[in-house]
C-alpha cells in the first residue's frame, strides 16, 4: 500500500475519540466529526491527501480535484515509483516477456486468473468495511438511545456515515475509470433521418440492384424510432478485433457486478437443500398457494419491486455488507461470493486457458452481459432514482397485467414478446450488433439505466460542476502573478502566456507533459483545453470542449514501462471533430487529467473498446 504520512496531532486525537468533543455548538460538532470522518476514510481507503491539503491552504480553488479519488485514481491505486523501482520493473518486464515466449499458455492462464481474482469491490479492504459498519453501529445506537445527548449526536454520526459512503463512491468511480475506461468519445447528437430503401439495397460489383436487406432496414427503423430516448449513450458500439485482455476485462466486470447474484443463488441452494426445514417448508407452502391461485409470475414481480424499495428505503445494504464481512473473516463459514473465496484462499490456478477458442464469439456477449448486470446493480442501488422509478413503473404495469387479466392472457403476452424477439429481434442483433439494444425487450425495461462507466461519467460531471460553481468567483479573481511558475506541483493555476490581456484565459488545472519532446503543460479552462509550451512560453493550440471527439489512453512497449513511470509519464491522445489527431506525451497524473476533462466538459461521453495493441494493460500488464 502507498506510504501514508502521519496525520496532524489534532486530527489524530479526533480520530481516536469515539464521540465528538463536548462543549462545542451543534454545527461545530457536526463539522468536527465530518472532518474526522473524511480523514479516517482517506486513511483507511488508502488516499494520501497531503498535497491536496497544502494546496487548499494556499488557495481555495479546485483542490477537491486532487483530494477526490474519483478525479485522481493514481493516489489510491498506484504506488510511488522510485528510479530503483523503475529499473526493477523494467527487469521484471524483460523476464515476463521471456516467460511468455517460452510458456505462452501457462503465462496466459496465470495472468487471467490473477486479474479475475478481484472482489466485487476490489478498491475496498476489509478494514474499510469494518470502519463503515462501526460508524453505522454508532448511528443506530444513538437513534435508539433515549438520552438527549445521544439524540443530538445522531445527526453527527449520520454525517460521518455519509462521508464514509461518499468516499466509497469516489473510490468506485476511480476504480472503474482507471481499470476499465481506456478510450471515450463524445456522444453523437446528429439527427438520424427516416430509413430509406436505397440505403439497404444490396448491389453487385457493377452496381446493379440484387436485393433489399430487410434485416438492416428493420434495425434502421428501430434506431430511428428510439433515437429521442437513447439516454447516456447506451448504443455506443465500436467493436474491435478479438483481444484476450478485453475479454478477461469483461469477465472481471461480470464477476464484480454479479456479486449480489452469487449470494442470492447460494441462498437458493440452501433453500432447496432443506438446510433450514422450517424456512423451506414456508416457501413451499407459499408457492403451492401461488400456483393454485395462478399468481406465480405476479408474485415474482412483486418480490422484485419489494427488494428494490427495501434496499432504497431501509438499512438492508448494511446488513448484507455485515454478513459478507463476517463470512469473509470466518474460515469455517460458507462463502457466498467468489470474492470471499479468493479473499480467504488467495488467487489460484483456476482459469483454464481456452479463451482464444471461445473468445471471438463470447467477447461481445460478455460485454453485453456485464453492461446488463451493472445496470441492474445500479437500478437496485438507486444510483439514478428517476430511472429506477421508471423501471419499477414498467414492472408494476406487468404486475397489474397479471392481477387484472387471466393467467392465460398474461402468458400469451409473454410468449408473444418472446416469439417477436426470437424471430425479429435476435436476427437483427446477430447480423448488425449496433442495433441490438433497439430490438431487445429487456433493454426497454431497463432503458436509460447506466453502467458503472456511465454512472462514473455522470458522477465526475456533477462533482466538477459543483466545484466550478463554488470556485467560479475565485477563478475570476486569480492574479496574473501565478503565471506558469516552474514548481514541482503537477497542477497550478496560471494564465495563458500568449493570450492578449483582454482575452486572458484562466486555467484552473494544468498538467506537466511533453509535446514533440519539448516540455509543456496541458491546461484545462472553463471552456476547453490548451497546450502551452514552457520554454519559450507560448500557447501551441487551444480547443473548446465541443471540438473534442475522442480521448484515448495509450502506452508504449512493456520493456520501458517501468522507467517511463518516472521519466516520462503516460500518453494522452485527442481526436478532434475536424479529424485532427494529436498526442501529448509524458502526461504527469494522466488519469487525473483524463477524468477532469470528462467532468469539466459537461458533455455526454461514451466508453469505447481500446484499440488493439495500444492499451497499456495489454502491452505490459501494469
Amino acid at each position: 500500500m502507498p506510504f501514508e504520512k502521519d496525520p496532524e496531532p489534532s486530527s489524530d486525537s479526533d480520530e481516536r475519540s469515539p464521540n465528538p468533543p463536548a462543549g462545542l455548538s451543534h454545527a461545530s460538532r457536526i463539522h468536527a466529526v465530518s472532518r474526522r470522518a473524511k480523514q479516517k476514510a482517506k486513511k483507511v481507503l488508502n488516499v494520501d491527501d497531503t498535497e491536496g491539503l497544502v494546496r487548499a491552504r494556499e488557495r481555495d480553488g479546485y483542490d477537491d480535484v486532487a483530494a477526490n479519488p474519483a478525479f485522481n485514481p493514481q493516489k489510491v491505486f498506484q504506488k510511488p515509483v522510485s528510479v530503483g523501482d523503475a529499473l526493477h520493473q523494467a527487469k521484471d518486464g524483460v523476464e515476463t516477456i521471456a516467460r511468455v515466449v517460452v510458456h505462452p499458455k501457462d503465462s496466459a492462464k496465470r495472468k487471467a486468473a490473477a486479474r479475475l481474482a478481484a472482489p466485487e469491490q476490489p478498491f475496498l479492504s476489509q478494514q474499510a468495511d469494518k470502519v463503515l459498519l462501526d460508524a453505522h453501529d454508532r448511528l443506530e445506537a444513538a437513534r435508539r438511545s433515549t438520552d438527549s445527548d445521544d439524540e443530538d449526536n445522531a445527526e453527527v454520526y449520520e454525517e460521518e456515515v455519509e462521508n464514509l459512503q461518499g468516499q466509497r463512491e469516489s473510490l468506485r468511480v476511480a476504480w472503474t475509470t482507471s481499470r476499465f475506461v481506456h478510450r471515450v468519445r463524445v456522444a453523437p447528437v446528429e439527427y438520424i433521418g427516416h430509413p430509406r430503401f436505397k440505403d439497404v439495397a444490396v448491389r453487385d460489383s457493377k452496381g446493379a440492384y440484387v436485393k433489399t436487406d430487410w434485416t438492416k432496414f428493420w434495425g434502421n427503423c428501430c434506431v430511428y424510432a428510439t433515437q429521442d430516448y437513447r439516454a447516456l449513450g447506451g448504443d455506443a458500439l465500436d467493436q474491435t478485433a478479438f483481444s484476450r485482455h478485453l475479454l478477461i476485462e469483461h469477465v472481471e466486470r461480470i464477476l464484480m457486478a454479479s456479486a449480489p447474484w452469487q449470494s442470492y443463488f447460494l441462498k437458493l441452494r440452501d433453500l432447496y437443500r432443506w438446510e433450514n426445514p422450517q424456512k423451506t417448508g414456508r416457501w413451499l407452502a407459499i408457492f403451492v398457494f401461488l400456483w393454485w391461485a395462478d399468481y406465480v409470475f405476479t408474485f415474482i414481480l412483486c418480490y422484485c419491486v419489494f427488494i428494490v424499495l427495501r434496499n432504497g428505503y431501509s438499512h438492508h445494504s448494511f446488513k448484507s455488507l455485515r454478513e459478507s464481512h463476517e463470512r469473509a473473516m470466518d474460515q469455517g463459514a460458507t462463502a457466498f461470493k467468489i470474492s470471499e473465496l479468493i479473499h480467504r484462499h488467495g488467487p489460484g490456478e483456476w482459469l483454464d486457458p481456452l479463451i482464444d477458442e471461445i473468445g471471438p464469439r463470447a467477447q461481445l456477449e460478455f460485454n453485453d452481459l456485464a453492461d446488463h448486470l451493472e445496470r441492474m446493480q445500479n437500478f437496485y442501488d438507486w444510483k439514478f432514482p428517476e430511472r429506477t422509478w421508471a423501471t419499477l413503473f414498467c414492472i408494476v404495469c406487468a404486475i397489474l397485467l397479471g392481477v387484472l387479466t387471466p393467467t392465460a392472457y398474461s402468458m400469451r403476452v409473454v410468449t408473444f414478446v418472446a416469439i417477436w424477439w426470437f424471430f425479429m429481434g435476435r436476427p437483427v442483433a446477430s447480423h448488425y450488433p449496433r442495433f441490438r439494444h433497439a430490438v431487445s425487450p429487456v433493454a426497454y425495461v431497463f432503458w436509460g439505466l447506466p453502467t458503472h462507466a456511465q454512472w462514473s461519467f455522470r458522477y465526475l460531471t456533477n462533482k466538477a460542476q459543483k466545484m466550478r460553481e463554488r470556485t467560479g468567483e475565485h477563478v475570476c479573481k486569480e492574479l496574473p502573478g501565478t503565471k506558469g511558475s516552474a514548481t514541482d506541483d503537477d497542477e497550478v493555476f496560471f494564465d495563458a502566456p500568449s493570450s492578449p490581456e483582454p482575452d486572458r484565459t484562466q486555467y484552473f488545472l494544468t498538467f506537466r507533459c511533453r509535446y514533440h519532446k519539448r516540455p509543456a503543460r496541458l491546461g484545462i479552462s472553463a471552456s476547453g483545453v490548451s497546450l502551452i509550451r514552457l520554454f519559450p512560453a507560448k500557447q501551441i493550440w487551444s480547443r473548446h470542449f465541443h471540438e473534442i471527439g475522442e480521448m484515448r489512453k495509450t502506452a508504449g512497449s512493456a520493456v520501458g514501462r517501468g522507467i517511463r513511470k518516472v521519466l516520462e509519464g503516460k500518453t494522452l491522445e485527442f481526436t478532434f471533430v475536424d479529424g485532427e489527431v494529436d498526442q501529448i506525451e509524458a502526461v504527469r497524473r494522466r488519469d487525473e487529467a483524463f477524468n477532469s476533462i470528462i467532468g469539466f466538459s459537461n458533455l455526454t461521453w461514451q466508453m469505447l473498446d481500446p484499440v488493439k495493441g495500444t492499451n497499456e494493460m495489454e502491452v505490459g500488464d501494469g
